[in-house]
């Protein structure tokens, strides 16, 4: 785990492999539901992160 810097406090933010993320997928998304948010690497670089979906407060129509 990395520590980051955001808002003026350190969290700690997972990181885990592309491999490692399909093989526990549902393990991080338990985790992700939990609040935590991961960052999924590529050779050591980050390409994506998964984080709790958030609900619109407003819907657009059609």
């Amino acid at each position: 785990m990395d520590d980051v810097a955001a808002c003026g406090y350190i969290r700690s933010v997972k990181t885990v492999s592309i491999r490692g993320a399909k093989n526990r997928l549902t393990e991080l998304a338990r985790e992700v539901e939990a609040g935590e948010t991961v960052v999924v690497t590529r050779n050591g670089r980050p390409v994506f992160d998964l984080v709790p979906h958030q609900k619109s407060l407003s819907r657009r129509k059609s």
